[in-house]
């Protein structure tokens, strides 16, 4: 958790010098104009300015946020009352440079303020044994908050993690309830500890269109919240201020803001480019509106859940080629699960309006993305004569279960029973072989240990979308390999990595806040000679709390502290 407080949440508004860089700002939305390249990331501002000074720049910051605005200065209401007591030592720490910069800090988050920084160390070891990946933190998302969008709805099987957690409480400041059922309070389960984990959400939603929250939303680490809560927040009549932590406020939104606008909403960034902190409200109705597909599918997603309650729907055309399109399989699944119907086009996606989101039950399946680890580590560290069996993987819409069929391509002896809902991994020779991730960015880091690990070449293509999660992933992941031995070529839209030249050794490796970087490292530590170190081992809790317990469980050499 980023910054700190004396109570609450607080709004501020800081002052930095603007410094222009030598790439385009992420998704900039100015007044008359739109980015020329929604996806240019810019880097960081890493200052920290004194209390004094964050004071002195938030009373007079205030009115220069609420210009974005017009004239309904919302961030003066939210801000006001807090700003003599904001003490901030890093208000800026992970945000990108700009001239203004509002920041949502909290002394509170739920489910990752009692987060402390852990490094995992991982030696080298083999796996055995069955393990049950975590359910779909993709479905949880999709399912609070389409029971949100309606009366009531008990989902079960939930992720209890932070992210999903950001999500629930943003439908609570719309006016929802969220009860997580049958575990522990999150603030007091261990981070990284399977057990105590809910095992419903039970949410009494707020049935068509949100009522306008009383405070700031933070979304927290969550970039699947950001997007999905943004278009909720168009459809509200007063205005909502959406903010996250710093590695959120530094991913594009430009294109969803652009959308809302077009649809009659209010949607500004703070500092008008195209990042969080957001002032979006204004009762956005239907419509149909231009997005690019290869930023974000949660774009789509976040507009498609929208528009079933305004009154005409809202209809989608994709301007480039849809990147990560499973995904977007999985919300009209989950709208089809709530009674929700959407379709296809020639050229994007409807929604028609005047819908009612309907189910009494909701439950989540198994999440793809979190097995290809255990299954990455039985593909290259089962023992001998035995198997690693990951449970829960029944058939879904999820593109990422295609780690089974790169595996096998791979040369893995896998199988997969799928009404057993049981997949069976051993170890075995792999080999290099090509695999596009433009529908399955998450499965980059798997993928790239992989092929540190097989003989050959391993080119994972079509991957620039990837450069624009949690961190930079492919430039991470490349960094990281070759710390721990392996010959990586980084190439724009691309990683290869050339396996089998020389054996991996262990390393310092830094997971960036990022959770799939930080499972994918440690199983590449099963192999590495010597002590491999992942730090930010904390971060797994985003999608896997438990992560290390379960590879313990399978006979993995790994502590974290």
């Amino acid at each position: 958790m980023e910054g700190a407080a004396t109570g609450g949440i607080v709004v501020f508004v800081v002052g930095t010098p603007t410094v222009q860089t030598d790439r385009a700002v992420a998704g900039s939305r100015v007044e008359g104009s739109r980015s020329a390249d929604p996806r240019s990331p810019i880097a960081p501002f890493t200052g920290s300015p004194s209390a004094c000074q964050t004071r002195a720049a938030a009373q007079s910051g205030i009115h220069a946020a609420d210009s974005a605005v017009g004239d309904r200065p919302v961030t003066e209401q939210l801000v006001e009352q807090d700003v003599e007591r904001v003490a901030v030592g890093s208000a800026g720490e992970g945000s990108p440079r700009a001239a203004a910069t509002a920041v949502a800090v909290g002394t509170h988050l739920p489910g990752r303020a009692h987060l402390r920084d852990m490094d995992a160390h991982v030696s080298p070891s083999r796996v055995a044994g069955r393990a049950r990946a975590p359910p779909s933190k993709s479905y949880t998302h999709r399912a609070i908050l389409a029971a949100g969008y309606g009366a009531g709805t008990t989902v079960t099987d939930p992720l209890d993690s932070a992210d999903p957690r950001a999500t629930g409480r943003a439908v609570e400041a719309f006016g929802g309830e969220v009860t997580w059922v049958g575990g522990d309070d999150a603030d007091d389960r261990d981070a990284d500890s399977a057990e105590g984990g809910a095992t419903a959400v039970e949410v009494a939603g707020f049935a068509g269109r949100p009522g306008t929250p009383d405070d700031v939303i933070d979304c927290a680490n969550s970039g699947t919240t950001m997007r999905l809560v943004t278009a909720a927040a168009g459809l509200t009549n007063g205005l909502a201020v959406l903010t996250g932590d710093g590695s959120l406020r530094s991913r594009p939104q430009g294109p969803l803001l652009d959308a809302v606008a077009d649809l009659g909403g209010r949607a500004e960034s703070t500092r008008r480019n195209g990042q969080a902190p957001l002032v979006v409200g204004d009762a956005m109705g239907s419509g149909t509106v231009a997005i690019p597909g290869d930023v974000s599918s949660q774009f789509v997603t976040a507009l498609l859940m929208a528009g079933a309650v305004t009154d005409e729907g809202i209809e989608v055309d994709l301007e480039t080629e849809l990147k990560s399109a499973p995904y977007v399989e999985i919300t009209r699944e989950v709208l089809a699960d709530f009674g929700v119907d959407s379709e296809r086009t020639e050229t994007g996606f409807r929604v028609h309006g005047g819908q009612t989101y309907a189910a009494d039950e909701y439950a989540v399946p198994g999440d793809f993305s979190s097995m290809s680890y255990l299954l990455a580590a039985g593909a290259v560290a089962a023992a001998d004569g035995e198997a690693v069996v990951v449970e829960g993987a029944r058939p879904s819409a999820q593109g990422d279960s295609a780690i089974v069929d790169v595996l096998d391509r791979m040369g893995a002896d896998i199988e997969w029973d799928e009404d057993a809902g049981e997949i069976t991994v051993r170890a075995s020779s792999l080999s290099g072989v090509e695999v596009d991730v433009g529908d399955t960015p998450d499965l980059l880091p798997t993928i790239a240990v992989l092929g540190a690990v097989a003989d050959g070449e391993t080119r994972i293509v079509n991957a620039e979308h990837v450069r624009y999660k949690e961190t930079d992933r492919v430039a991470a992941m490349a960094e990281s390999l070759e710390k721990l031995g392996a010959e990586v070529t980084e190439e724009p839209d691309a990683l290869i990595v050339h396996g089998g030249d020389s054996a991996l050794s262990g390393a310092t490796v830094h997971g960036r806040g990022d959770h799939r970087l930080v499972m994918a490292l440690a199983v590449a530590g099963l192999v590495a000679d010597g002590e491999t170190t992942v730090t930010g081992a904390e971060h797994v809790d985003v999608s896997f709390p438990g992560f290390f317990e379960t590879m313990a469980a399978l006979g993995a050499d790994v502590s974290v502290a």
